[in-house]
């Protein structure tokens, strides 16, 4: 009996997908029933065009096509654009409007995007045209056929007609976009056309092919594993806003934190955006999650440690059940946390991917993946789709590179453009992220002045609490280490943060090497580990220097780490010893140290806890390079601002003053001569001008401004290669966790380009894992220990100063 199939395992029919994607449609929510209708024919048509015979017969392999020898089956284009020859248009008509129809027409084409549309869609005498000829009129009647009866009995066989009159356009002569069925696809080629095109319906198209796409690509991975459709919603019901505030109440109780100090349920919510500043470890994360409204929340952070963290505090708070984590290691990090969890441990492969297609009501995730949508990159309707119905709480916004700052705030404008909220919550804000988000709120005429949306919690402050004296000083490494050492003896626990990798591996052999027999427990964490290895690191850290500080440790502890550690890691120190950084990113190291101590407690300030340390900086010029990166990781004029208003203010530094200090700095370096703001402004021209991204990688990468490859250390390349010999063939996901996370680190690209080669494999290894090793070197300066990470032979390297 013929059939007609959708998936690769020929289990799964097309009649069967198409039903599943509606199903998956119809658990999400819209305010406009017109998206609702839209949404529905786009899921009845998608697929009409996988019954042509090069799709059946070359991809799928489907014995049981019935198809006639004597017309050609080689022609071949994308089935999505396919599909647009077996649509009844008139039929269409008696449902929707014309711009409605266009609309789930685009949606049909454009649902699988792929490189060669572009050219596709824009030839009068190329591709599309070769397959209509060559299939001929009788070929696609055929098809229309064979569609009808697959669909026979099913509302979905009243629109399916073959389309003559799009077949004589287009082999006539005419391109598909000329014939003005299909709205412009968001690429380049296209900007012109798109910018003509009227925002309502640019911002339909947007919303409901990103709702097809999420539906679409969920349920064929429900059918790959054979999952019933109906166990896995495409949108996992969120909670109450009472349920949310009492789960909040009683994560707070079992702190010990009292109804009346909960300072959090008394602040103003604001509608469409909110902007907290407060100081380090005061609950700021508590206020955004008191604003909760039943609406799905998207909570942002720059770093995976940091998220990874806030999804373990979440998860506590408000189930597992109700909470995803997503970024690029996150099925690592929870396949072991997870591993002796019978029940949940063997769902981790179906719970990432309903992160991934934004089903849960909670998803803490780091800000790359989500603001370089606006990058419009092929799929980037899936993230959109959230915008509307979403709360974005964005954390620590002066953690981020100016140039991705501008990218947030054009996210911003876009998630208010469509009817979303937005959370800032950080330790400081920049000044010109607030200019310029009034700028943008005037000519949007959104009728919002983000500068009085703004909770300042350093003025309710008492300008006597402080919990940090600093001391600015010059210190060479192996004074660094002395020092490190002679804090920690007296059972105390020390941060020594570096603004490079190589130097914190420095300080951390040297107090390694100076310690000897004493029992200071010394830890080392930075970027450049094998995931293995810094997940491990992380959970040990987190444990160790566990906020609150126990009254009653005595432990002498040493933590040398990099920038890794500054936000949203809920750690506490006694001291630190810090490279000089710009004045916000000191404020959020401060933040790790006496995080313990709040207001109302009594505390006796009367040492330095905190050690700024600078190369020398006294009597050199302006912009100076002073710290280990020269001037890779953070500005020089930022640095020399910070030195000199650092050097003028008295060594106590007060929680209220900690704003006004930064906003003084940015006053100082962001001006017209100014590298910062230069950046900024080219940024933000870029993202205005509809530049879209070629992928998402790209965009991804605009976005941490860090261009990285994956390498195996040259050391480890042998037992690398051993391991791919011996490994018993599974699935991705489990060859990722088995053998690439125990050897594989993250590079800076310009660090080791000149090292890399091919890895040393030959026909003993398979096609599938050859194919997963593509873009993975080895690195012929680079060497790898457990304790230290990837180290960089400086004779082999050909770049200075390796930053981070």
């Amino acid at each position: 009996m013929e059939d007609l199939y959708a998936k690769s395992n020929n289990s799964t029919t097309l009649k069967q997908h198409t039903f599943d994607v509606f199903t998956q449609i119809k658990k999400l929510s819209f305010s406009n029933s017109n998206y609702e209708d839209i949404l529905k024919y786009s899921a009845f048509l998608h697929d009409l065009g996988k019954a042509i015979p090069h799709f059946q017969k070359q991809i799928l392999k489907n014995k049981n096509y019935n198809w006639d020898d004597s017309i050609a089956d080689v022609a071949n284009i994308p089935h999505s654009i396919a599909s647009l020859f077996f649509i009844d248009k008139i039929k269409l008509m008696e449902k929707l409007n014309e711009e409605s129809i266009r609309i789930v027409l685009s949606n049909v084409v454009f649902h699988h995007f792929r490189d060669n549309f572009s050219g596709i869609i824009l030839e009068s005498n190329g591709t599309l045209k070769l397959f209509l000829e060559t299939t001929g009129e009788k070929g696609l009647r055929e098809i229309e056929s064979k569609l009808k009866n697959h669909f026979k009995g099913t509302e979905i066989e009243t629109y399916i007609a073959f389309d003559e009159k799009l077949y004589t356009a287009i082999t006539h002569g005419s391109s598909l976009i000329g014939t003005g069925l299909i709205l412009p696809p968001y690429v380049l080629t296209f900007l012109p056309q798109i910018i003509k095109e009227r925002k309502e319906n640019l911002k339909m198209h947007i919303l409901t092919i990103g709702s097809l796409m999420r539906a679409d690509h969920f349920s064929s991975y429900l059918e790959t594993n054979n999952y019933n459709i109906n166990d896995y919603p495409l949108e996992i019901p969120p909670l109450s806003k009472t349920e949310t505030e009492n789960k909040i109440d009683a994560y707070l109780k079992n702190k010990n934190i009292s109804e009346n100090e909960i300072w959090q349920k008394k602040l103003p919510i604001n509608d469409k955006i909110s902007i907290l500043i407060a100081p380090t470890g005061s609950g700021k994360t508590e206020y955004a999650l008191y604003t909760y409204t039943g609406k799905k929340t998207i909570y942002l952070l720059p770093m995976k440690v940091s998220s990874n963290a806030m999804y373990e505090r979440l998860s506590d708070i408000f189930t597992k059940e109700k909470v995803s984590l997503l970024h690029s290691e996150a099925f690592e990090y929870l396949s072991k946390k997870y591993d002796e969890d019978p029940e949940y441990g063997g769902e981790i492969r179906t719970n990432i991917e309903m992160a991934k297609n934004l089903a849960y009501p909670f998803i803490v995730c780091t800000g790359d993946q989500i603001f370089p949508s606006i990058m419009k990159y092929p799929s980037f309707q899936k993230i959109y789709t959230t915008f509307p119905n979403s709360k974005f709480i964005i954390d620590e916004v002066q953690s981020y590179d100016p140039k991705a700052i501008a990218m947030i705030i054009k996210a911003i404008e876009e998630i208010i453009d469509y009817g979303g909220n937005v959370i800032v919550i950080t330790a400081t804000l920049p000044n010109f992220f607030l200019d310029e988000l009034k700028r943008r709120f005037e000519s949007k005429s959104f009728d919002i002045d983000p500068s009085k949306r703004v909770i300042n919690r350093y003025n309710s402050i008492s300008p006597t609490f402080c919990k940090h004296k600093f001391k600015l000083t010059t210190m060479s490494e192996s004074e660094i280490t002395e020092k490190a050492l002679d804090l920690a003896k007296s059972g105390k626990r020390v941060m020594v943060v570096c603004n490079t990798v190589e130097y914190a591996q420095n300080i951390y052999k040297n107090i390694m090497n100076l310690k000897k027999d004493e029992k200071i427990k010394t830890f080392l964490l930075h970027s450049r580990y094998t995931f293995n290895d810094k997940r491990d690191k992380e959970s040990t850290i987190i444990q160790e220097f566990k906020n609150p500080k126990s009254e009653d440790e005595i432990e002498p502890k040493i933590l040398v780490s990099t920038q890794i550690i500054e936000t949203s890691l809920d750690i506490d120190s006694d001291y630190m010893i810090t490279e000089i950084a710009p004045i916000d990113v000191l404020i959020q190291r401060f933040g790790r140290v006496m995080r313990r101590i709040k207001e109302e407690d009594s505390f006796d300030l009367t040492e330095e806890n905190v050690f700024i340390v600078t190369q020398n900086m006294e009597g050199k010029k302006k912009n100076t390079i002073f710290e280990s990166s020269k001037g890779k990781v953070y500005y020089p004029e930022a640095l020399s601002s910070t030195f000199d208003i650092l050097k003028n203010h008295d060594s106590k530094l007060c929680e209220k003053e900690k704003q006004t200090l930064v906003s003084k700095m940015y006053a100082e370096i962001f001006n017209e001569q100014s590298k910062i703001k230069q950046e900024f402004q080219n940024a933000l021209q870029v993202f205005d001008s509809g530049y879209s991204s070629a992928s998402k990688l790209e965009a991804q990468s605009m976005f941490r401004q860090v261009a990285n490859v994956d390498v195996v250390p040259e050391n480890k390349i042998d037992d690398f290669v051993n391991e791919l010999k011996t490994y018993k063939f599974s699935d991705y996901s489990d060859f990722k966790n088995k053998i690439l996370n125990e050897y594989v680190i993250s590079m800076n690209y310009f660090l080791v380009n000149q090292n890399l080669k091919e890895i040393p494999i030959n026909g003993e290894i398979s096609a599938t894992i050859r194919k997963w090793l593509s873009g993975i070197k080895l690195c012929t300066n680079l060497t790898y220990d457990k304790e230290l990470g990837a180290v960089l032979n400086k004779e082999k390297n050909k770049v200075e100063n390796p930053f981070i």
